[in-house]
């Protein structure tokens, strides 16, 4: 059972068919599964801190909404000549987490930089204090 519920999705998009309230219910467990995917501890951390659920309740609910809100996954849509884009992100399921949400729950976004660490001696230091074993 997910951390967010049906109502915590409810209060974000006003109002639910009873569609919209099973598919809801599914996706929020979906949404847990996907979060746990990367914060291991995700069960403790609701138990144990309020504010770490509120935030998984807040970014759950969200994810969910999205969906709701564009089941399709349309990006952009015209119409003279009707066209459409659909998202590349409904073809991996469309329950993203965004950047700005995995920060809320203290996930960094994975990126780092790598700088070489190099041994320079001060200036006027002789070459032989140095190990460079």
């Amino acid at each position: 059972m997910a951390t967010a519920t049906v109502e915590a999705v409810r209060d974000r998009m006003g109002s639910l068919t009873s569609e919209q309230e099973a598919l809801a219910t599914v996706l929020l467990g979906d949404a847990e599964v996907r979060l746990a995917s990367r914060i291991s501890n995700l069960l403790e951390r609701v138990t144990a801190e309020p504010e770490f659920a509120k935030a998984v309740i807040q970014v759950e609910a969200w994810m969910v909404v999205r969906v709701l809100r564009n089941p399709d996954g349309y990006r952009q849509e015209s119409e003279d000549g009707y066209g459409y884009t659909f998202d590349s992100r409904a073809a991996a399921g469309f329950l993203t987490v965004l950047r700005e949400e995995w920060a809320d729950l203290g996930v960094n976004d994975g990126a780092f930089s790598i700088a070489p660490h190099l041994a320079v001696p001060p200036v006027g230091w002789p070459m032989s204090c140095l190990d460079w074993s």
